[in-house]
């Protein structure tokens, strides 16, 4: 775009060059103006459809959220928005696909959680497929309501409880994971009692909320599915995997009140594929912020206990960053 408004710049300064009349100067001077305050002005808006990924499958938390945003993206801006769902590693196969896609024209943007990154970055480092410096960065959407989940009727209301009636049922309890870092906690949990926990690792919170009904899982780690479950006594919230308390169970203490020293905040964040230009960055920074303000996205976050949160382009980047410090702490 720059060289295109030089190049128009050179031409309007050559007619007037060759212009002896003295308003037909003044007619090019005001179109000069009108030009720059117009090129000022001009937004970035996509040549086509935008394909929107997801991290994980259908009916999760992120799922959820991301296709109610996607939604007001088209109603606000009037650009068409493509869902896809890219379940794979905790989100991880979705940033290395996006990469991949080259596509730094802004028709592609993810949306994912930020554990699953800082996990990756520090159990592998340079090794892991996606590094801290491989995407563009557009901002944060909130923070999510993590906690460990059992059905309404367990036998067990904290970790402590869980760990005694494994132990007095020979070792029984299996617990569901979608990230390295739940697996993280899950090891921690087994060397802090002496237990042998089973688990497996589900695509989306969706699965690993079928898991728990249907009597495959005895807890998993869920960032919002659960919410709307607790009213009705169908889940209980067992203890908050977050640096603290939940507003939706503010009597459940933290694993870090519990004595097990782990905790994550998970954020929602949105990036673009690495290179892409900083105008389009912007315009994309622009828009997560309208869209947050409405009411559609509120609702839905505060459906899921999560709360609206931006940290902004450098902000988002540097949470991600601090976050592969502590994780180093859990593996």
């Amino acid at each position: 775009m720059f060289f295109r408004i030089i190049s128009i710049y050179i031409i309007i300064f050559d007619i007037y060059i060759y212009t002896r009349s003295r308003n037909m100067k003044l007619f090019v001077i005001g179109l000069i103006t009108a030009i720059g305050i117009s090129t000022a002005h001009a937004d970035w808006k996509p040549s086509k459809s935008v394909d929107f990924l997801i991290g994980f499958g259908a009916g999760g938390s992120t799922d959820t959220t991301g296709r109610v945003m996607a939604s007001e993206i088209e109603r606000i801006k009037g650009w068409n928005i493509v869902v896809q769902n890219k379940p794979g590693g905790g989100g991880v196969a979705m940033w290395v696909g996006l990469n991949k896609t080259g596509k730094t024209d802004g028709t592609s943007i993810g949306m994912g959680v930020t554990s699953s990154i800082q996990a990756g970055l520090a159990t592998k480092g340079a090794e892991f497929p996606i590094q801290l410096n491989d995407l563009t960065y557009v901002g944060s959407v909130s923070f999510l309501p993590s906690a460990l989940v059992a059905r309404g009727d367990a036998p067990y209301n904290n970790i402590h409880e869980f760990a005694e009636w494994s132990k007095s049922n020979g070792g029984k309890g299996v617990i569901v994971s979608q990230t390295a870092a739940q697996q993280a906690l899950i090891n921690m949990i087994n060397e802090k009692y002496g237990l042998n926990i089973k688990s497996f690792r589900a695509k989306g919170g969706a699965n690993a909320m079928k898991a728990l009904l249907g009597g495959d899982a005895d807890m998993i780690i869920s960032s919002g599915p659960h919410v709307p479950m607790l009213k009705d006594g169908t889940v209980k919230v067992i203890n908050p995997v977050t640096h603290a308390r939940h507003g939706y169970a503010p009597d459940k203490k933290t694993l870090l009140e519990e004595g097990i020293p782990f905790a994550v905040t998970l954020r929602f964040f949105l990036a673009l594929p690495k290179d892409t230009d900083a105008e389009i960055q912007q315009e994309w920074a622009k828009t997560l912020q309208q869209v947050l303000e409405t009411d559609a996205v509120k609702s839905i976050v505060g459906k899921l206990g999560g709360t609206i949160d931006n940290l902004g382009i450098d902000g988002i980047k540097k949470d991600i960053e601090d976050g592969v410090v502590t994780m180093k702490q859990y593996f």
